[in-house]
């Protein structure tokens, strides 16, 4: 490697690393910041983080389109000038249709982010995606578990902060960042997934929608479960968010720790799949009479569950045909913000409670099936055009991605 292949490398490596930095920020900084926004409007907000989730399926469905016609530094560049855009918006909006509406613009930023900085990823990988996307997606949960604090001590500077950061990362991604071609290099565009792979690619798209799911459980009610389990008052039970995120921090490190000592992605996904499944369904055991009990073991359940993610969207990438990713990567994430949506408000419909036995048995169930899932993508070889289709299936950087 020369030194400037070198330099370039690092370089990549450091946008791509404030790209996905910039995704914890968002997700963190406008849910945190909300509370205070609604006492400074004297206005319900209670539907702009439906609103940053609606964004980010626009955001994610419009990445399909423009990853097939425009450089992937282009579109990242986009995702974080959107970001910047939406949460100076929040910050200065003068009413409550305001405040939603940049939510909605920040949400679509966060799509594009995300699903051109997986995409990304893999272009700058030497390897199989899954190890650099763990330790970006390990990035995201740190910083989300870290800026809550700086918004309870004022939330208009850190909303300002970040608004800063983004728009500085967008410009530094559109000159910094190498320009990958969305066509082959014929310039032939390809129409979808080798047909050995696609059924596995549909798997993992199932897969993704349980995942982001069942993540979304406790993500989104991460001050309400330990809320109603524990009966804590509001302020208490509102660190929970931070709790959360602190967990996730430590399984994407741990899974990120893990690939890089060899263990493959797939073995690891089952592993980590079957332990939330059996401490989900302790949980739900448990929550009547110990929840303080049940508790533990849905912390314990987070943090298996927090590499999953990460480990999905590599394994698809590494089968798939190269010039086909970015086609591919709008819809898996996609998956993953459907699964988002539905599956919790599935799980409260049947329940009647976010923190009901039967939400931590659902989640379990949804745990085992991701594990038999993980157990099926690892009988398919990666494309021969990923820099990790050699190798014996139980290489780490081999067919199995």
């Amino acid at each position: 490697m020369t030194t400037g292949t070198a330099v370039g490398s690092r370089r990549a490596g450091v946008l791509l690393l404030a790209a996905f930095a910039g995704l914890g920020a968002t997700a963190a900084s406008i849910p945190s910041a909300l509370p205070a926004l609604a006492a400074a409007l004297d206005a319900d907000l209670a539907i702009a983080p439906s609103g940053l989730f609606a964004g980010l399926l626009v955001g994610v469905l419009s990445s399909r389109v423009l990853l097939t016609r425009f450089a992937t530094a282009r579109v990242l560049a986009l995702g974080s000038a959107a970001q910047a855009v939406g949460v100076v918006g929040v910050l200065l909006a003068g009413s409550a249709g305001l405040v939603i509406l940049f939510a909605v613009v920040a949400g679509v930023g966060f799509g594009l982010s995300e699903a051109a900085g997986s995409l990304a990823a893999k272009q700058q990988a030497t390897g199989s995606a899954t190890t650099p996307l763990a330790a970006l997606t390990a990035a995201v949960a740190i910083v989300a578990a870290t800026l809550p604090f700086a918004v309870a001590a004022s939330p208009a500077v850190a909303l300002g902060v970040v608004g800063a950061a983004h728009a500085i990362t967008a410009v530094l991604l559109a000159i910094g960042l190498p320009r990958v071609a969305p066509v082959t290099d014929d310039g032939r565009r390809v129409s979808g997934p080798a047909p050995r792979h696609r059924s596995t690619i549909v798997i993992v798209g199932v897969a993704l929608v349980v995942t982001v799911g069942v993540e979304t459980i406790f993500s989104g009610w991460s001050a309400v479960i330990p809320a109603e389990a524990l009966e804590l008052d509001a302020s208490t039970a509102a660190l929970g968010t931070t709790v959360f995120w602190s967990l996730m921090t430590v399984g994407r490190l741990l899974g990120w720790l893990a690939l890089a000592r060899g263990v493959t992605a797939t073995v690891l996904g089952a592993v980590l799949a079957a332990l939330a499944a059996l401490a989900l369904v302790a949980a739900a055991l448990l929550r009547t009479d110990a929840p303080l009990a049940a508790l533990a073991g849905a912390m314990v359940a987070v943090v298996a569950i927090a590499p999953l993610y990460s480990l999905l969207i590599g394994s698809a990438l590494d089968r798939a045909d190269p010039a086909d990713a970015s086609r591919l990567i709008g819809v898996l994430v996609a998956a993953g913000a459907v699964g988002g949506a539905v599956i919790p408000l599935g799980a409260l419909f049947v329940s009647g409670a976010p923190s009901a036995p039967l939400v931590f048995a659902l989640a379990g169930v949804g745990c085992a099936v991701l594990g038999a899932l993980f157990a099926v993508i690892r009988r398919s070889p990666a494309s021969t055009g990923s820099p990790a289709s050699t190798g014996s299936p139980d290489s780490p950087r081999g067919d199995h991605a």
